[in-house]
């Protein structure tokens, strides 16, 4: 009966965490294509740098002993989709509401289980600290130079810290002892970082580093990254450059390698590693000690806009609450006209944002076009040679990240995505009612300027000898792509101005 329900449950567990990786997945290519280019530009993380902000990695991702830090990165999703985007907003066939809502039905079937899971893992950790201790009892521990040195309680900090302190010192001195000392290292400073902020800022930001969704603080990977947001500007008054990148650094080498599993622990960590680790963390505590000694107490606020910095990076920002209708009788004329005003502020809502979609497209555009670099046109080839009805230009398109040269395959993907999304634009602009219509004006993937019969395709821009005489000298690459971009200006402000 018992191996069944194990088996229930693991099938249970199993069913949500592919849920959730498909949710992952979703989440991060309707990040990429957010039309809104400042959403876009706070949200598109790369993958590697989301994980690595709840202490995630590809393959911890799939691992349910990480199901603790896989909710808090669930959470921040399902945030996002909600603080971002109204209700009915979609990017490209990904609606935001109804997948935060799909996050949150997977976070309330795998909060029971991350419990458990935290349990587990303070069970395992309290029976190889008992075995390791049993195993060296008929030994007399001598520690002629402690691994720490400082006392907490001359400090102020509550007492029990020094009681760590002295497991720690004392795993430092017995045989293969030293191999948890990073799990502890990491329990102490985590402790440690959760009491400076509790005892120096102001108990209005304690959503910063305490999660009240999970009843805990948050995860050491916030708290590392909150305390850089502070220390060069709340905390640096007081501090000076006590708490620095070095700190900073410090506390997440501390991170990485506490965040082993107890496995991984025994297997990798060595006599040297501890050796190294030393001089780090006398260095950290230093800096952290002597800093809580000067914010103890100060009750910092924190500015409005740093506040809304730090929020959103952390995916804390909420929409405003709807404010209650007061309970009042009006008049059915007064109460007509206020409905006919909100109906003309909703709908003036949704046109701004059908502008901003808009405009996206042209921002989209500018873009892709400072990464198309003109090169010489092959001379035997027919394709890009200028005759009686067309002038061609070749270009090669650069990766916007690290600056080198797509492969003709890429260029294509590029190209087609671009033309979804200028066929697009055509239909919101309104020059045709349906995507059959622009299907026919845009057959096959290419971009094509209206009436002006310019079209750029797969490292080729060709332009109809009749329209020659529109572009400006020097009639090149780059003035060509330049009235392609202002006769696409030109068209959103006409429909704008049109529509006003």
């Amino acid at each position: 009966m018992e191996d069944s329900k194990h088996d229930e449950l693991e099938d249970m567990l199993n069913s949500y965490l592919e849920k959730f990786h498909a949710e992952f997945e979703l989440y991060l290519q309707a990040i990429k294509d957010i039309r809104f280019l400042e959403v876009r530009r706070e949200l598109n993380l790369p993958r590697d740098e989301i994980l690595k902000t709840f202490s995630l990695t590809s393959k911890k991702l799939r691992d349910p002993f990480y199901i603790p830090e896989i909710i808090q990165l669930a959470y921040y999703m399902k945030e996002n989709n909600f603080n971002y985007f109204q209700n009915y907003w979609n990017t490209y066939g990904y609606n935001h509401h109804e997948h935060g809502y799909r996050l949150k039905e997977i976070l309330e079937k795998l909060q029971p289980l991350s419990e458990k899971i935290e349990t587990f893992k303070a069970k395992k950790l309290e029976d190889l600290l008992e075995k390791k201790f049993n195993e060296s009892k008929e030994k007399e521990i001598h520690i002629s130079e402690p691994f720490i040195i400082h006392k907490f309680v001359s400090h102020n900090l509550p007492a029990h810290y020094d009681s760590y302190i002295q497991l720690i010192n004392e795993s430092a001195e017995v045989g293969d002892f030293y191999k948890v000392i990073p799990i502890l290292l990491r329990c102490l400073f985590e402790s440690l970082l959760y009491e400076l902020f509790t005892d120096s800022l102001s108990l209005a930001h304690r959503d910063l580093y305490y999660n009240k969704y999970q009843k805990r603080a948050r995860g050491f990977s916030q708290l590392i990254e909150l305390l850089n947001f502070l220390k060069d500007n709340e905390y640096k008054p007081l501090v000076l450059n006590k708490i620095n990148k070095i700190t900073i650094n410090i506390l997440n080498e501390i991170k990485d390698i506490g965040n082993y599993s107890v496995h991984d622990t025994l297997g990798m960590i060595k006599r040297i590693h501890i050796n190294d680790l030393k001089s780090k963390v006398d260095l950290a505590l230093n800096h952290l000690l002597v800093s809580y000694d000067k914010l103890k107490g100060k009750n910092h606020e924190i500015e409005s806009e740093r506040l809304i910095l730090i929020k959103k990076k952390f995916g804390l920002i909420k929409r405003k609450p709807g404010k209650k209708k007061k309970k009042k009788v009006f008049k059915k004329k007064k109460l007509n006209k206020n409905r006919e005003d909100k109906r003309k502020m909703q709908v003036e809502t949704k046109e701004n944002i059908r502008i901003k979609e808009i405009w996206y497209f042209y921002d989209f555009l500018t873009n892709l076009f400072n990464l198309m670099e003109p090169i010489e046109k092959p001379e035997n080839d027919l394709n890009f040679k200028d005759n009686r009805n067309y002038i061609y230009f070749k270009y090669q398109l650069k990766d916007e990240e690290s600056s080198r040269d797509l492969t003709n395959e890429e260029v294509k993907h590029v190209i087609i995505d671009a033309s979804d999304k200028i066929k697009r634009f055509y239909i919101e602009l309104g020059f045709f009612p349906t995507i059959n219509e622009v299907n026919e004006y845009i057959s096959g993937y290419h971009l094509k300027l209206l009436y002006s019969r310019i079209k750029i395709e797969v490292n080729k821009v060709s332009v109809h000898r009749s329209k020659e005489s529109l572009i400006p000298s020097p009639k090149n690459l780059k003035t060509v792509l330049s009235y392609f971009l202002s006769e696409i200006k030109k068209l959103i402000e006409d429909k704008i101005s049109s529509n006003s």
